[in-house]
């Protein structure tokens, strides 16, 4: 698929200017027992609370407690793939619910294995790279 032909167009996932604290490829020590070549997503420093929003709008594929590393996180279903949204206080959507860009999703939290309140965010293109 072109990926361009969609006009792929992505918003900030948490309101404000929040900063980011890992990015996509980073610390590839840490993610290698994993299989992984580095860290899967953008990490955005924020209050616990801090207001999640959708980067595009979608569906809602997974909500709630992942009871794993995760946490609580939302993912969601688009035409280009899946946008993952993890370590959540708190999710205020439904699986199967159409949501619109910008439309809050839930809250920032420190849920599954954080070191700290951060969002988790990240692109996945086929369903079997979304995880937990």
């Amino acid at each position: 698929m072109d990926y361009t032909a969609i006009g792929l167009s992505l918003r900030l996932p948490v309101r404000g200017r929040p900063l980011i604290s890992q990015f996509f490829g980073a610390n590839a020590g840490i993610y290698k027992p994993y299989g992984l070549a580095g860290h899967e997503g953008l990490d955005f420093a924020c209050p616990i609370g801090s207001v999640v929003v959708a980067a595009a709008a979608g569906q809602v594929w997974r909500t709630g407690d992942s009871k794993g590393p995760w946490g609580i996180r939302v993912i969601l279903q688009h035409e280009f793939g899946f946008t993952v949204y993890v370590h959540l206080s708190n999710a205020i959507v439904a699986i199967g619910q159409q949501v619109e860009v910008e439309q809050v999703l839930g809250h920032s939290g420190d849920t599954g294995n954080v070191t700290g309140p951060h969002l988790h965010f990240s692109l996945a293109l086929y369903q079997e790279q979304v995880g937990y």
